[in-house]
């Protein structure tokens, strides 16, 4: 499988809850067709994926074989699909109401994921990342362009 077919996941790989989950999900793709982007990495360029660097830094973000991008629960839901193991999970998740709940809980967690442990001590980078990316999102819903 090409990289271009790949499904690509982008995590912050300095955030032990995130990688975690994602040192999970590697173990589980034992046909490896998934690509997991660290967007914590010295040589990762937002821009290099067709991404936005301030929405990056704050949500799980998915790029499916196909080139759509996924954000945030629907992130999840596209992993859970590629993932053997978890197709149920993205199938409980397409009820309306888990859904709803699974949205607002992964609005809490993206709240308090700068206040949880973080590998090392590039804690002041990361801090500026999401301030900056939290002011740009409170921008744009008031219509005005961030810098």
């Amino acid at each position: 499988m090409s990289t271009s077919e790949k499904m690509q996941v982008f995590y912050d790989g300095e955030c032990c809850v995130c990688s975690a989950e994602i040192s999970h999900y590697k173990k589980k793709d034992a046909k490896n067709s998934i690509d997991f982007v660290d967007i914590c990495d010295s040589e990762f360029r937002a821009e290099n994926y067709g991404v936005e660097d301030c929405d990056i830094h704050v949500n799980l973000h998915v790029k499916s074989g196909d080139g759509k991008m996924h954000r945030g629960i629907d992130a999840f839901i596209a992993i859970w699909e590629n993932t053997p193991g978890f197709e149920k999970f993205a199938r409980v998740m397409r009820y309306r109401i888990i859904y709803f709940f699974a949205r607002c809980g992964y609005a809490v967690f993206v709240y308090i994921r700068p206040l949880l442990p973080r590998k090392s001590w590039r804690i002041t980078k990361f801090f500026q990342r999401v301030i900056h990316a939290k002011w740009n999102f409170i921008l744009r819903l008031v219509g005005k362009t961030p810098n």
